[in-house]
């Protein structure tokens, strides 16, 4: 969602946070470890018989 410039999505995500005036810091967790995390919690979810969303699912990762 830009006007024609392309920027890298932690640029975008780290420039929202700012404007709330939450500062993002510059540490990350490896891609398989949030997608491991990420099946993990929708199997939770699913066994607990939750109704509302995960917080995280491995589409989002």
């Amino acid at each position: 969602m830009t006007n024609g410039e392309q920027r890298p999505f932690k640029t975008f995500f780290t420039e929202i946070l700012r404007a709330e005036g939450i500062e993002a810091g510059n540490r990350h967790l490896p891609r398989g470890l949030a997608l491991l995390i990420a099946y993990i919690v929708e199997f939770l979810w699913k066994l607990l018989g939750l109704k509302k969303r995960p917080p995280i699912a491995p589409v989002i990762v």
